[in-house]
């Protein structure tokens, strides 16, 4: 029988709600947490319990697959009054803008081998550590220090720690306008104008980490969708 070690999470959580005068009813929340939320293995349906070394548990002692040190949410509602007078003061009054914006870490990353370099049979098998990963501009082409890994000799463990590596950071941004247009009679037309990833912001996805691999050290992918807008109209009668 196996023991399985504990899991540490930890990391506040706030959010705050303000309404000035029923026109601005911003909303945002955060829940950053210090680096290092650790596990051995993952708390869920992928739980595994093999380690790079079986004979030292401590080889998968690092962040969990969930772990984001922070996360950013905001949503603002604004509801104009209108200007002037006549009809530029109806055309202007009962506009509602609403935005949504959303931030996080990068998911961590674990690098791997192809084979069994290890002579061991085990899978997920890691290389050696022989340099610092981490890159000051990372692109698509060279996302971290490939040079950083090395294969391990056969009969060796590799030395590289769970989650050293982090994906791209996410950032997205929402807005939705809309406008009752009451037509008498208590029926009124709703005109609504939504837009998704606002500024179309390309999210690269995550780079592949299996050394040996054509692509190790690319990213070949994005996450998120490009810009989606969509008009609609709703008759409430």
């Amino acid at each position: 029988m196996e023991l399985i070690p504990p899991v540490w999470t930890y990391g506040p959580r706030n959010e705050t709600e303000r309404r000035e005068e029923e026109a601005i009813s911003p909303v945002w929340g955060s829940a950053p947490s210090p680096p290092g939320v650790k596990v051995y293995p993952e708390p869920s349906t992928d739980i595994g319990n093999t380690y790079p070394d079986p004979n030292d548990s401590n080889t998968n002692w690092g962040p969990c697959a969930a772990d984001r040190p922070y996360i950013f949410n905001s949503s603002v509602i604004v509801q104009s009054r209108g200007i002037g007078s006549g009809f530029v003061r109806q055309f202007t009054s009962d506009w509602q803008l609403g935005t949504f914006f959303q931030a996080r870490s990068g998911s961590p990353l674990t690098p791997s081998t192809t084979g069994n370099l290890s002579l061991t049979g085990l899978g997920n098998q890691r290389p050696l550590l022989v340099g610092d990963p981490t890159l000051d501009d990372p692109t698509f082409d060279r996302w971290f220090n490939t040079a950083a890994f090395a294969p391990n000799t056969p009969g060796l463990w590799g030395s590289t720690p769970k989650g050293i590596l982090r994906g791209s950071a996410f950032w997205n941004v929402d807005m939705a306008l809309s406008r009752n247009v009451g037509i008498g009679g208590g029926k009124h037309v709703e005109l609504r104008l939504e837009s998704f990833n606002v500024f179309n912001h390309v999210v690269p996805g995550d780079p592949n980490t299996t050394l040996g691999n054509a692509n190790f050290g690319k990213v070949t992918s994005t996450a998120g969708d490009p810009r989606i807008m969509q008009f609609a109209t709703k008759f409430v009668f």
